[in-house]
């Protein structure tokens, strides 16, 4: 596949220009090409940032044309070629050219407050998932080592999951992301080792401030059914949500969690602060 046919996908998939099928098939091609995964996080980033972009353009068009009508001192001048004729009407003219002042300055006020209390409330959303974001405990340990657990996996990529688990056990997470990436991109088909290789991988994106890598990876394990750690999926992604700034997909997630035995209190915790 080129690289044109690459981007059109991409975008077409970001765009939600996809229908469930081609959703279903592009996910499956993503899970195992990890420079369609890279498009797509660069593209989110991309779209992410001209949006951004165009909001900060928007409200600085916007101050330029309040401070270019300026309506306060139009009237002000107004009122002063008519009451220039006493001292008391100057007086007047004075206090009334301070109302206005005020008045425009209390607008520009009320918009600058407005923008610093989102980026509050982006900063606020940030130390949510940091204050509730903690490793998932090695449960890929155990997989390798029961028994006919590795019979669907290239054998010789073993060794790869076994360092991978082992860095991260040890909380070297940089090292432990190198094995894993390296089994991703060489593992081929579809089976729990996979897949637990993937979630992990998810957990490193998301502690290195890569939340649309998670999403990437976190979202294909949600159309699995019966998967055993689907909670645990469900969790990481709402924080990836979360971080970035996608708080519906996050709030239906963790909707999800409420009587959850194990992510139940913290999602509520969450959802209480959110609404």
């Amino acid at each position: 596949m080129d690289a044109d046919t690459k981007l059109e996908m991409v975008d077409r998939y970001i765009l939600g220009q996809m229908n469930q099928d081609e959703i279903k098939e592009f996910e499956k091609l993503m899970t195992g090409d990890l420079e369609i995964k890279s498009l797509v996080e660069d593209q989110r980033k991309l779209i992410k940032g001209m949006g951004k972009y165009q909001e900060k353009a928007e409200f600085f068009d916007m101050l330029q044309e309040i401070k270019k009508d300026r309506p306060a001192e139009k009237i002000v001048s107004l009122q002063q070629a008519k009451e220039s004729k006493s001292g008391v009407q100057d007086t007047t003219s004075k206090l009334r050219k301070l109302r206005y002042r005020l008045a425009y300055a209390a607008g520009i006020a009320i918009l600058v407050t407005a923008i610093l209390f989102m980026l509050d409330t982006r900063v606020n959303t940030d130390s949510l998932v940091a204050s509730n974001f903690s490793f998932h405990p090695d449960i890929l340990t155990a997989q390798l080592e029961a028994s006919g657990a590795t019979n669907d996996v290239n054998q010789e990529l073993i060794p790869l999951l076994q360092r991978g688990i082992q860095f991260y056990n040890n909380q070297e997470y940089e090292q432990a992301g190198n094995q894993f990436q390296q089994f991703a991109a060489q593992s081929a088909g579809r089976n729990y080792l996979v897949m637990l290789n993937d979630f992990y991988l998810a957990q490193i994106a998301l502690s290195e401030d890569r939340p649309e890598e998670t999403i990437a990876l976190l979202q294909p394990l949600l159309l699995e059914s019966g998967l055993p750690i689907e909670s645990s999926v469900k969790w990481y992604l709402s924080l990836a949500y979360l971080k970035s700034n996608d708080s519906n997909a996050a709030e239906k997630l963790l909707g999800d969690l409420r009587d959850d035995s194990e992510y139940g209190t913290q999602s509520n915790k969450i959802l209480n602060k959110l609404r």
